[in-house]
């Protein structure tokens, strides 16, 4: 027997892991970028949190993260944890205890005397903000420089130009200049559609510069653009005031902070009357709610405040049947709540087919009924309940977003306040248009569907447009934002425009508009109508004399655009005088506004029986319907509109328009402003018949001179024409 001595073998012992880190920064401002970076060793899988950063969670070995405080008074603390599982499976944690400063907050603002001003109501100009240059105020001086040329003080805040009249009886800011703004802290007292009025003067010849009315957020100063007022004439001297008027303009109850920007000089501001618009059209609202004193009490209260006369009783329009239909029918808007019980819309194949026919255009702000087993809004069967709650805008021109001002990522920001929207779960419209979406998951919160165009492939067709709005569940939460977007979204679906605050009702759609004019040059008459309609969005393709003597393919390039304007500055011997020109005309499609009484005549385009015009006409127009449309954000009292002009309206000579429909008529004499004839319908007995609809619309001879009423009363026009 022998042993065998075993080999020796020598063993290493590895050393366990170690789990490390390091971090650019653990105390910053809000809005900075840390970077972390792992040095541990031996690992096996990572993962990093950041509680309150741009990413939630990450296992990459160097990450990048933003922290925003939104407080502007305490510091945010995030323990930022990285998780190491090692090789060996042990497991251990390295913890960054980071601190986020507080925003960069500007000083509350103070109101003049500390008590805010109540609108409506009037604000004097030289009574804003306490708190001097950069916070109340931006002088381009120092010094008072209408004490410096001998007026008496006011108040003791140098810089902004106060001016007190020789006899004391009169107070103003002065001496302005571009880019100078004040602000003016004021308690709204109620939700509502308002003109600001603002009274001044200029004694230079070449007039006033327009003022900018803005919103701003105390804290932070992120400015909302709330409308212009536009340049303004000469008005006979430095203390001869007039008014210049921003219409209606949608203010939101509670303390606000507004500015006067002045965009240039020679402009002295009195003060500022904030006024309730008179529109004289009532929107009647079906609100279809399960809780009307509770839950939806704020939306009904919100949609009362802004001037809309709301139907809400619990239940009434639960479980639709025809006598339903027919009543909504009566109806200009119905609003489904979020808080209703869905199986009462459309879970009854009778039910959803009896909704498919209401005329009437539909606000829907309920995720469950827009479901595939319901009113088939989207080709789903779920929905999110637990959405951001705010939107980011995938359709940037459209009407809704008037007002509101939108970061610089294209989002809202939050719609409502302390929770989340509830909104579909699917990314597409199908064969409608995705408006807004989740800035997360992209999932649709706002949409729009077209009357008579199933949703999707294989849903039902419906006779009216609708929408789609997110909301939260539960009760009223908006924010001065989603006020905003609730308020735009039931103005456009009532009227078919959305007043942009600056003059004006803004397109539906922006618009390819041709504008046929002999004075489009530099300097020539027509260039502010060109201005004015591309401000609002639309593209005017605007050429001298390239509609004169039209031919056939003149005629078929003006069936492409969505407008065709003929202005008054043109030589009405080239639309119509010949025979072949206006067979031309009559047979383009696209509807067409005559400003022109010349080329309204029955030897031209063949609108009126008359040979004649008047050049004399009035100021002012006479309202024949003031519930239409055309009249929205127009102030009529006794049946006479304010002025539309400041040089003599070009009028008709006759107070008929045949076969057509007037509108207004010239506040003096009756005879027709404002007249439209439907295609394919001879304006008169023995007219040529069009293939498009027309209209007359009664301008000044000669250069610009609408006022902003007048301007208003346009853009409607041009919105009503559109095809």
């Amino acid at each position: 027997m022998s042993c065998e001595v075993e080999e020796l073998r020598e063993v290493t012992l590895f050393e366990k892991g170690i789990t490390n880190a390091s971090a650019s920064a653990t105390d910053i401002e809000s809005g900075g970028t840390i970077t972390f970076t792992d040095l541990s060793t031996k690992v096996y899988s990572r993962e990093w949190t950041f509680p309150g950063g741009s990413l939630t969670t990450s296992t990459e070995p160097v990450v990048d993260v933003t922290f925003n405080n939104t407080s502007f008074d305490e510091i945010l603390k995030s323990d930022v944890v990285l998780t190491i599982k090692h090789i060996d499976n042990s497991i251990s944690e390295k913890i960054f205890n980071v601190q986020i400063a507080p925003i960069n907050a500007l000083p509350l603002p103070i109101p003049f005397g500390g008590i805010a001003v109540n609108v409506p109501g009037t604000i004097e100009a030289e009574n804003y903000d306490e708190g001097g240059q950069g916070v109340a105020y931006n002088d381009t001086e120092e010094e008072n420089l209408a004490e410096t040329a001998g007026s008496a003080t006011y108040r003791d805040d140098d810089g902004v130009d106060v001016q007190v009249s020789t006899n004391g009886l009169l107070t103003s800011v002065g001496y302005t200049a571009a880019d100078e703004w004040i602000n003016y802290t004021v308690e709204v007292t109620e939700t509502g559609v308002y003109d600001i009025e603002f009274v001044v003067a200029s004694g230079s010849t070449t007039g006033g510069k327009s003022i900018k009315f803005q919103k701003i957020a105390p804290r932070t100063g992120v400015i909302t653009e709330l409308g212009e007022t536009g340049d303004f004439a000469y008005t006979g001297g430095w203390d001869s005031y007039t008014n210049v008027t921003i219409p209606a303009v949608t203010l939101i109850a509670g303390t606000n902070t507004f500015r006067t920007h002045f965009t240039g000089a020679d402009t002295n501001l009195d003060k500022i009357n904030i006024k309730p618009t008179q529109t004289n059209v009532t929107y009647r609202i079906a609100f279809a709610t399960d809780d009307s004193a509770g839950v939806d009490a704020g939306y009904i209260t919100m949609l009362k405040d802004a001037g809309y006369e709301v139907d809400a009783v619990d239940g009434a329009w639960n479980n639709l049947d025809v006598s339903g239909v027919n009543a909504l029918n009566g109806y200009d808007l119905v609003i489904i709540s979020r808080n209703t019980n869905s199986g009462n819309f459309g879970g009854d194949p009778t039910v959803k087919d009896n909704w498919m026919t209401v005329k009437t255009p539909l606000l829907l702000t309920s995720c469950f009924i827009t479901r595939n087993s319901r009113l088939q809004f989207v080709d789903s069967g779920t929905f999110v309940e637990n959405a951001s709650p705010s939107f980011n805008v995938d359709n940037t021109s459209h009407p809704i977003f008037t007002g509101v001002t939108l970061t610089g990522s294209g989002e809202t920001g939050d719609i409502i306040s302390g929770g989340n929207t509830n909104i579909t779960d699917v990314t597409t419209a199908g064969n409608g248009s995705l408006i807004a979406s989740d800035p997360t998951t992209g999932f649709l919160a706002i949409g729009e569907w077209e009357a008579n165009i199933e949703a999707y492939t294989g849903a039902s067709t419906p006779s009216a447009k609708r929408m789609f709005l997110g909301v939260n569940a539960g009760p009223f939460a908006l924010t001065d934002v989603g006020q905003q977007l609730y308020l735009n979204s039931v103005q456009y679906l009532t009227s078919g425009i959305v007043t942009d605050n600056a003059g004006g009702g803004g397109s539906a759609t922006t618009l390819n508009i041709a504008f046929a004019s002999d004075k489009v040059g530099d300097a020539e008459d027509d260039l502010e109508y060109i201005a004015l309609l591309e401000s609002k969005g639309h593209t005017v393709n605007a050429v001298n004399n390239s509609w004169d003597n039209l031919d056939a393919t003149g005629a078929a390039t003006l069936n492409g655009y969505d407008l065709v304007l003929i202005s008054r500055n043109t030589n009405s011997g080239n639309f119509g005088s010949d025979e072949t020109v206006r067979a031309n005309w009559m047979s383009v499609t696209t509807p067409v506004i005559v400003l022109s009484s010349y080329i309204a005549r029955n030897s031209r385009l063949q609108l009126f029986d008359s040979g004649g015009f008047d050049e004399g006409g009035s100021l002012n127009v006479t309202s024949v319907d003031p519930n239409h449309p055309l009249f929205i954000g127009i102030n009529i009292t006794d049946g006479v509109t304010d002025d539309l002009v400041t040089l003599p309206l070009h009028v008709t000579d006759v107070t008929t328009a045949g076969n057509g429909t007037i509108y207004a008529t010239d506040s003096a004499s009756g005879n027709v402003a404002i007249a439209e004839w439907d295609a394919n319908t001879a304006a008169y007995a023995g007219g040529g018949v069009a293939a498009g609809r027309r209209m007359f619309f009664a301008v000044n001879v000669g250069g610009y001179a609408l006022t902003s009423t007048g301007e208003t009363l346009f853009l409607n026009a041009v919105n009503h024409m559109a095809k």
